[in-house]
């Protein structure tokens, strides 16, 4: 029951009543199973933080933080998100990879709709390397949305539609046309000498393979509408190549 529950938490030093309750999903990679969560532990110690931690699959690590709800809320889980993610980096060094976090609640009723979209933003977040300490559901944006959709079909659909005309001919002939659409559509910008660089490739190689791709794809890189359309598709190519956001 939820009272049994929030017994044995205050047990444990991590009240329930009265407190905002922070769930996280903390992704490493190299640590074992064990390890890992005991990375996780010590880093909410040295943070001063109150939390329980549980294994889940692999080196990913489930923790509840438990907050004083006094004061400015917005503010103050900042400022133990931020210290949390520190002290992560810090014991795991290289083997920290992200944190992903839900909703904060004030109830062990609703942490399981506000600990799968920890799960949820986690997984989404993956393919952001880690470029930010920790990730909320308003940090993934179309990525998210993207991500939330990798089961359905009519994304498979679209990413056939838009790429699979390259990609079949990057098979056939051994070349690198994905490589450098997604290149040329990186930063936005659409810089074509930037990308060429970026690619580590001569200006003339890199103007070759996106006369190429537009002649495979019958687009125009040239039209803002074009590639914002490809660049939707190499997003969620990427999604559907990391698997479902339940993984």
């Amino acid at each position: 029951s939820h009272a049994e529950a929030a017994a044995r938490a205050a047990a444990l030093g991590v009240p329930v009543k009265g407190s905002l309750l922070v769930p996280l999903v903390v992704e490493m990679t190299g640590p074992g199973r064990e390890s890992a969560g005991d990375l996780v532990a010590e880093a909410a110690r040295a943070a001063g933080l109150r939390a329980i931690t549980g294994d889940l699959s692999g080196a990913r690590v489930g923790a509840l933080l438990s907050l004083l709800a006094a004061g400015d809320r917005e503010n103050g889980l900042l400022r133990a998100l931020t210290a949390f993610a520190q002290q992560v980096s810090r014991v795991a060094g290289g083997s920290f990879q992200l944190i992903g976090v839900g909703p904060a609640v004030r109830g062990l009723a609703e942490l399981p709709r506000s600990y799968r979209e920890a799960e949820y933003v986690a997984s989404a977040a993956r393919s952001d390397q880690g470029a930010k300490p920790f990730y909320q559901m308003r940090d993934i944006q179309l990525h998210g949305l993207l991500h939330a959709l990798g089961d359905d079909s009519r994304l498979h659909e679209y990413v056939e539609r838009m790429l699979g005309p390259i990609l079949a001919h990057d098979s056939r002939h051994g070349t690198s046309l994905v490589a450098a659409l997604r290149a040329y559509l990186a930063d936005g910008a659409r810089n074509k000498s930037a990308a060429a660089d970026a690619a580590f490739l001569s200006r003339q190689v890199f103007y070759r393979r996106l006369a190429a791709i537009e002649r495979v794809l019958s687009v125009d890189l040239g039209s803002a509408r074009d590639c914002t359309s490809l660049h939707v598709a190499i997003l969620a190519l990427d999604v559907l190549k990391s698997g479902p956001a339940s993984s």
